[in-house]
């Protein structure tokens, strides 16, 4: 009895939990992207002092998502709440991104914002790579470059500017566009699992890897073509014949592939392919130009302002388009639980139902203390 007891008490709990997580991911990403709105070029990047109601929920959620990212076993794989994490995590990301850059002075470099953060939140692309087997998607000529040339301080100062960064970050930890992509792409893809991309979107894609790349390597000091090459791989390999690997985020994987695959049709493959190697053209420089000062100027000749402002509204309209929690839900769970463990035992306030009798324990001083259970 006292089993089945805890274990009824482990499915409430877990439940009402998933509730408030849920509730917690879809209020901070509609806050947050409420206030970008609101706010010069799409970017809430008031001062830490200011606290917005955004600003408020970052770390709790943060730390939420940060804890799923690094569980060995995350319970949640699937379904709405898994696309909740997606998105919460992306409009962190790519929201906030430089308000935290401006005074990340103030945290110690063990924060979400520092080197642990960045490494967890880059590992699956790593992966994503490593699981295909591809080693570049772009020509030797461009990688050669990309190895031979370093940034000067004159071309790392513009390029600042261009991203609206307003100091030199290289060794903060900086979260970086490259982290929120691979988050992107999750959420494209949950998006789109029964429907095809259109242009809007691989135009926003396409630009987002442009962007993502170009900051890896005019800023975060990337060299010899790895960034470019994870920005530029969606899309262009699929899975490996023989890949056995039951990595704990294959099935991720897997839904990507599926964003790219052949049921999408050969004209958003086509289109896809052709945007894709007419971006990474974009890259080659001539055998006369700095490749630093060529990715400058292909920085240069596109908008980033803009760019942030169409991926604010594109993320505005995935929230729109999902499920609003079921607040409903969270009183009947806690005060008309129709939960039932094995053995038909009903954690509930109904006189028809079997109760949890209080139980006692001792204090550290020898009295005795009156303890319910609680749900």
């Amino acid at each position: 009895m006292a089993e089945l007891q805890k274990e009824a008490k482990h499915h409430l709990n877990k439940t009402t939990n998933t509730i408030i997580l849920d509730y917690l991911l879809w209020l901070a990403s509609k806050t947050i992207l409420e206030e970008a709105a609101q706010t010069d070029r799409g970017l809430a990047a008031g001062r830490p002092g200011d606290r917005s109601k955004g600003r408020r929920l970052v770390g709790l959620v943060d730390g939420l998502i940060m804890t799923f990212d690094l569980a060995d076993r995350p319970k949640f794989r699937y379904g709405l709440l898994t696309r909740r994490i997606d998105l919460a995590s992306l409009v962190i990301l790519f929201v906030y991104r430089d308000a935290r850059s401006r005074y990340i002075t103030r945290r110690s470099s063990e924060t979400r914002t520092g080197p642990g953060r960045r490494e967890a939140l880059r590992a699956r692309t790593v992966r994503f790579l490593r699981d295909r087997g591809t080693s570049s998607v772009v020509d030797g000529r461009t990688l050669a470059g990309l190895q031979a040339i370093q940034v000067s301080d004159e071309t790392r100062a513009q390029a600042r500017s261009s991203f609206g960064v307003v100091v030199d970050e290289r060794d903060s930890g900086r979260v970086s566009l490259q982290d929120a992509l691979h988050r992107f792409f999750l959420v494209s893809a949950s998006c789109y699992a029964t429907q095809t991309p259109g242009p809007l979107w691989i135009s926003i894609a396409l630009e987002f890897c442009l962007f993502a790349a170009l900051e890896g390597y005019l800023l975060a000091d990337e060299r010899g073509g790895d960034c470019v090459d994870a920005c530029f791989s969606y899309g262009v390999l699929a899975r490996r014949p023989d890949d056995d690997d039951e990595e704990e985020d294959d099935d991720r994987q897997v839904e990507l592939d599926l964003l790219f695959s052949e049921a999408k049709g050969a004209e958003f493959a086509n289109s896809w392919e052709t945007g894709r190697r007419r971006t990474v053209d974009a890259l080659r420089a001539r055998e006369e130009t700095r490749m630093d000062r060529h990715l400058l100027a292909v920085l240069q000749d596109h908008d980033f302002a803009s760019f942030r402002d169409r991926v604010t509204t594109y993320l505005g309209a995935i929230l729109e388009s999902m499920a609003d929690p079921e607040l409903s839900k969270y009183p009947a769970v806690l005060d008309k639980s129709i939960l039932r463990a094995p053995g038909m035992i009903s954690i509930a306030h109904h006189e028809t139902d079997v109760q949890v009798p209080p139980t006692t324990t001792t204090n550290t001083n020898g009295t005795r203390k009156r303890q319910k259970m609680t749900t």
